[in-house]
């Protein structure tokens, strides 16, 4: 969705104003920077909730338990066409 904001900043779409490249590079920086914090956080995060995952092996059978509910369940929502 985010590359459908930066593509509608074509020239076709936005009248010439001064200042117009610096501003959409400013905003493509700022963009790339917070996608770069954000999905290092989930990566350094995911590897702590793997390892904790990896030593309690009850806690990985009740989230495969979970995971099969959900399954099911939406199993049955598309058998009954809810």
């Amino acid at each position: 969705m985010p590359i459908v904001i930066f593509l509608s900043f074509g020239r076709g779409n936005v009248p010439d104003v001064p200042g117009l490249a610096r501003a959409a590079s400013q905003l493509g920086l700022i963009f790339t920077l917070q996608a770069a914090l954000l999905l290092g956080l989930l990566g350094y995060f995911a590897g702590h909730v793997g390892r904790w995952l990896h030593r309690n092996a009850n806690a990985g059978l009740w989230l495969d338990r979970i995971a099969a509910a959900v399954f099911a369940g939406l199993g049955l929502k598309m058998i009954l066409g809810l």
